[in-house]
């Protein structure tokens, strides 16, 4: 578009005060650099701010509903985020683009809001857990700070194999049912909120070049030759911005000569010189022809902002409801304009103009954040006019729709698209309106054929009177334990008298309730049950400030008119009413400086009454079918919570998740061929309300204590050591199971040092993999019997084994004695061990077994048992090597040097074992040191003993 310059000198005149105080104060504690790839672009575009304002609420919106930020933080987040999109607005208002300075500030705020958010975010407590949209988000986060240039090929590749480690852990744990279990969910979305964390944490500052800052140097040089060569610069103003230019010119030479890159706050001096030098040049070339286009620029963006809210709600990006918000947005700022034009004599200056193409970007950029990489919320107009026509084609071939029905949605239909078709023939296209005009009457007909599509079979009828019953008792049991308030237990009886009125006059007209009715009205008994088990175990009741009381009063009244639920002079009752209250605070509000007790319980109490009667009128319409995909998630969060707080057993949980899937193929099946009936919706959210009650019924009351994860891990420890000290599996075998314990051990460590100790979720993770390798415990175990009572029995074994040698004289009575010394030493130690610790630990089973072990193999050697071993043969051994030596050396084959190292070796070796004798003989350990040593030798010389040749 073309660059209106008188406009953008009045506009940065305007506002240079505010740009230079933000630069100080956003700046002072040392800037971000600005992104290479994105920033240093000619102009920004949607895909970088927006795009980015647009991810980050998305993050802050999840980290607030997980838990992980409080009301006060999210608040303030909420409000800087506001402040960036607000300051996007104005720098956008001059011409709808950013200028290099504009485009680096609002990039360098959005860094900063990131970096704090992540740094005051902790653990998860709650919320709706999305393993696979958590892992992506983060997966595109990693590519783009790595294509950016804000990560080292080595950090890269360390944060992607980390990332890898969660995708294995992730097709692991889903691999025989399919889907994630809720404990495995938990497990890994905190894994994947750490990472987070750590890549927030990694990312470099981002860095610019000077090729931008040359870039725009020459265009002002251009622009200050043209101004001269047209006259409206004089030599004398074109001499002050030449000293100016050549100013920034040598600045900037200056840091060049440095030596190393530039910080990100003298880049942003730069160009913020650069920006207000663009701002004297463009007030010298202003013309009356220049500021005339900026003004007719409102009419021309207001067009495009319409234009754009109607592709957004075509195209499905937008509900209808969002849809209209926006438009009554856009017909408040053209009324203001109508209204500047009024008092201006049909004209705007130029700071009116200003202002409003301020009000024209915020919209602007609130609705391109709104659809930025965004699923459609429905199909939009022209697949909703296809997916209707193929619609009613198959439920009048399937039998569930009457010719005369079918005749007259078809005539409804082709007026919508003949409607389309008239909007699209003007020179402008559809607008925002039109576009509203056709969602409407599109919505108005898919209800219409919701109700005309006849059912098929329906899961079996519920028994009403019954139900009720049964809440009726459930009501009174909670009053009884005090587990509901008098309030709570009026409003639930209200509730149920309410459906028991809606019953009556069902039957008014024949007597009897047909299965549609009984279907609408067992769903709102399930409701009515589902929220009395919630009000009994949660009992959550705060009272509310009268701000936001009057907020919800005004909001219920909206949604109402909106949903078309209140009749208009319902609404204007209803407001009649709100604005009496309104008009009571503030008269109140005048005869002092605030409100007393007596006024604020009587506006209290009037917005509570407002409120219940907006909703009360709301009820006492037709019965509205819920949401289902809304349901079912507002349902499947609820059993994630429940376990995230502790209220839910996993195991309940993943039986709630079961019948949660079985509901989620029937509406696949109720779907097909022709869509879904009155009906059958009807029927799906029944069972979906019977779902929240067996969830509720589910909760404890109270949050559950924190899984002993040390008891576990010990206790899992303790039967390792029993298995391997009983000879049901060895130390090697055991050696699997200890180092998952060992990890997870290590995921322990990182969760106590990621926060305030351990939350419920990380103790449930902890012991979720605890009983994993419990259960291939087990499995191991399965069939295997013991062959000793632990290392008692193995040392009274080998006590007998000693005791069996002696009498037979394998062994005489010195040698017995060293085997006795050393089993008593074994005994000592295995008391030892049990008296420092109230059992044996795996580690130490080990060691006592390996002892055992040794000292047999010591006791076989001795008595002969077993196969000979060529190796204890020490003094024939000793002798063949000394044999061969002589015979080498007599050949030449062997050097002087190694000769003479060889034998100073074989008399050491000597000497050794002459003492080893005299102590009574050869242990176990002493032959196995001698024969290393004669091992040693003959690698020296050459020579392979016999027992090793084969090896």
């Amino acid at each position: 578009m073309k660059r209106h310059l008188r406009a953008r000198a009045v506009v940065k005149q305007s506002i240079s005060a505010s740009l230079m105080l933000t630069f100080a104060i956003g700046f002072s504690g040392g800037a971000q650099a600005a992104d290479v790839n994105t920033i240093l672009a000619s102009v920004s575009s949607i895909s970088d701010v927006d795009a980015r304002q647009a991810s980050i609420e998305k993050r802050l919106e999840d980290a607030y509903g997980a838990g992980r930020l409080t009301q006060a933080q999210y608040q303030s987040f909420k409000q800087s985020l506001s402040r960036v999109a607000d300051q996007e607005a104005v720098f956008r208002a001059s011409d709808s683009s950013l200028s290099l300075w504009e485009s680096l500030r609002l990039q360098f705020d959005l860094d900063r809001l990131v970096k704090e958010m992540e740094a005051s975010l902790s653990d998860r407590q709650t919320g709706f857990v999305d393993v696979y949209a958590r892992r992506d988000e983060i997966v595109k986060r990693l590519s783009v700070a790595y294509s950016d240039g804000r990560l080292t090929a080595q950090e890269y590749a360390q944060i992607q194999m980390e990332l890898d480690t969660i995708n294995k852990s992730i097709q692991a744990s889903s691999a025989q049912t399919g889907h994630l279990s809720v404990s495995d969910s938990i497990r890994l979305v905190l894994e994947l909120d750490r990472l987070s964390q750590k890549l927030t944490r990694t990312v470099h500052d981002r860095q610019v070049s000077l090729t931008q800052i040359d870039v725009r140097q020459a265009e002002l040089s251009k622009r200050i030759e043209s101004g001269v060569a047209s006259g409206k610069i004089t030599d004398r103003e074109a001499n002050d911005l030449k000293a100016e230019f050549k100013r920034i010119a040598d600045k900037e030479e200056s840091l060049r000569k440095l030596g190393r890159p530039l910080t990100s706050e003298e880049q942003l001096t730069l160009a913020l010189d650069l920006e207000k030098l663009s701002g004297q040049i463009d007030s010298h070339l202003n013309d009356e022809e220049v500021q005339n286009n900026v003004i007719s620029d409102v009419d021309r963006r207001q067009a495009e902002v319409d234009r754009n809210l109607a592709q957004a709600l075509s195209s499905g990006l937008v509900t209808v409801s969002e849809a209209q918000v926006y438009k009554s947005e856009l017909d408040a700022i053209s009324k203001k304009t109508a209204d500047f034009r009024t008092t201006g004599g049909g004209q705007l200056n130029i700071v009116q103009a200003q202002n409003v193409l301020i009000d024209l970007e915020r919209l602007n950029g609130k609705i391109d954040r709104a659809v930025y990489s965004k699923q459609p919320v429905w199909v939009g107009i022209d697949a909703s006019i296809e997916d209707y026509r193929r619609r009613i084609a198959d439920a009048k071939v399937g039998q569930r729709l009457s010719e005369v029905d079918e005749v007259e949605l078809k005539s409804d239909l082709d007026k919508i698209v003949a409607n389309k078709a008239t909007y699209a023939a003007s020179s402008q296209g559809l607008d925002s309106q039109e576009a509203i005009s056709l969602a409407v009457d599109l919505t108005r007909l898919n209800g219409k054929m919701f109700k005309l599509i006849k059912d098929r079979e329906v899961a079996v009828l519920p028994d009403v009177s019954r139900r009720k019953d049964e809440i009726s008792r459930r009501i009174a049991e909670g009053t009884s334990s005090g587990k509901l308030t008098t309030d709570e237990t009026r409003s639930l009886l209200e509730d149920l008298d309410r459906i028991a009125a809606r019953e009556a006059a069902f039957k008014a007209t024949d007597g009897v309730l047909d299965d549609r009715e009984k279907l609408s009205v067992a769903l709102d008994l399930e409701r009515l049950a589902a929220r009395t088990e919630k009000e009994i175990r949660d009992n959550p009741f705060v009272s509310k400030s009268i701000q936001a009381r009057k907020e919800q009063a005004d909001q219920t009244i909206s949604n109402g008119t909106l949903t078309g639920k209140l009749s208009a002079q319902e609404v204007q009752n209803l407001r009649t009413e709100y604005n009496r209250i309104l008009a009571f605070e503030q008269s109140s509000l005048t005869s002092g400086s605030s409100l007393d007790a007596r006024e604020a319980l009587t506006i209290a109490a009037d917005l509570d009454r407002l409120i219940k009667d907006v909703e009360s009128q709301m009820k006492n319409s037709e019965t509205a079918l819920p949401d289902l995909a809304k349901r079912e998630s507002e349902l499947y969060q609820r059993i994630t919570e429940g376990v995230m707080q502790g209220r839910l057993a996993p195991k309940d949980a993943d039986s709630l998740k079961r019948e949660f899937y079985r509901l989620m193929d029937l509406e696949a099946k109720y779907r097909s061929i022709g869509g879904l009936s009155f009906g059958e919706h009807a029927a799906l959210a029944l069972e979906l309300e019977k779902l929240s009650a067996s969830i509720e019924n589910s909760m404890k009351e109270s949050v559950a204590s924190l899984p002993d994860v040390d008891a576990r891990q010990s206790e899992i420890d303790n039967r390792l050591a029993d298995a391997v000290a009983s000879g049901r599996m060895t130390s090697e075998q055991s050696r699997e199971f200890t180092r998952d314990l060992d990890r997870i051990a290590r995921d322990e460590v990182t969760y106590r040092f990621s926060g305030s100790g351990l939350s419920y979720a990380e103790s449930l993770a902890l012991i979720t993999e605890l009983e994993k390798v419990s259960a291939r415990l087990d499995t191991k175990l399965a069939g295997s019997s013991p062959q000793w009572n632990g290392i008692d029995g193995r040392v009274s074994e080998t006590s007998k084994r000693i005791s069996d040698a002696l009498l037979a004289q394998k062994v005489d009575a010195s040698a017995g004695n060293q085997l006795k010394n050393e089993l008593d030493r074994i005994s000592q130690a295995k008391v030892a061990f049990s008296t420092s610790g109230g059992g044996l630990t795996l580690a130490e089973t080990e060691s006592l077994v390996r002892d055992l072990e040794r000292l047999n193999k010591d006791i076989d050697n001795r008595t002969g048992v077993g196969r000979a071993i060529a190796w204890t043969d020490i003094d024939a051994r000793q002798a063949r090597l000394e044999a061969r030596i002589a015979q080498d050396i007599a050949a030449g084959k062997l050097s002087s040097q190694k000769a003479k190292q060889a034998k100073q070796e074989l008399r050491s070796l000597s000497q050794v074992k002459a003492s080893f004798r005299n102590s009574g003989g050869y242990s176990y350990t002493q032959l196995v040191s001698m024969a290393q040593a004669l091992d040693k030798i003959g690698k020296l010389v050459g020579f392979t003993p016999r027992y090793l040749q084969n090896q």
